[in-house]
């Protein structure tokens, strides 16, 4: 129930050899314009497509102009009377701050800075570009967010199959603490990459993660649990 828009057909990080070993996108070849965007739209337009949100995002772009490109973007949406009520989220990494409040005022509803890695330590070997600066400026980030975006509208993946269930609990609680939504994915084995030919976590211990995330937010005084 998604339409997305990508900014480039790859990922920068991939560019410069620090890609997430995890993921397979390709390095990126191709910078989509506003212009690009807004053919793309119109040709969306004469096919019997139904979504319900719209999604920016997808694979690291490192152009300095990027949170521009996105402001344009969101704001040309707002702006035209197909999609201007269709919800929008953000999916990149942390902006910087003075990006914050131009993103919502472009309407931006929602934001999604993906920690995916807790244990610091494997961050830095599975994700190099993303955690150079550390996980400090995740929290830095999660913090304006929810001031700016609001609670519930800040989010997070954490990759079940990577931490181990003590790193994930403690994540999760700390995200609570913030009151950032913490959501789950299952670590999958991809084609090109460095766990191709890995086995990976199985149905009973995913459902044993859920089961114990979904207790602890249960329990939580976080105010997503209200929501």
């Amino acid at each position: 129930d998604r339409l997305r828009i990508k900014l480039l057909d790859g990922c920068d990080e991939k560019n410069r050899g620090k890609g997430c070993s995890f993921c397979n996108l390709p390095p990126a070849n191709v910078r989509y314009s506003i212009d690009d965007i807004k053919n793309a739209l119109s040709s969306l337009e004469k096919m019997t497509v139904k979504y319900e949100h719209i999604l920016i995002g997808g694979g690291t772009c490192l152009d300095p102009d990027v949170w521009d490109m996105i402001v344009d973007t969101a704001s040309f949406l707002k702006n035209d009377e197909l999609y201007k009520n269709k919800s929008i989220s953000l999916m990149s990494i942390p902006p910087p701050a003075r990006a914050m409040n131009l993103l919502k005022r472009a309407g931006v509803d929602e934001v999604a800075f993906n920690l995916e890695v807790s244990n610091e330590m494997q961050g830095c070997v599975t994700m190099p570009g993303k955690r150079m600066a550390g996980k400090n400026r995740y929290y830095d980030a999660f913090k304006a967010a929810v001031k700016i975006f609001g609670i519930g509208n800040v989010r997070t993946t954490l990759v079940v199959g990577l931490d181990t269930e003590a790193d994930l609990r403690a994540e999760v609680e700390r995200l609570l603490n913030m009151d950032v939504v913490p959501c789950l994915s299952a670590l999958r084995m991809l084609p090109n990459t460095e766990f191709e030919y890995l086995i990976g976590p199985d149905n009973e211990y995913l459902i044993g993660i859920y089961n114990m995330v979904s207790d602890i937010i249960t329990s939580s005084n976080s105010k997503i649990t209200s929501l």
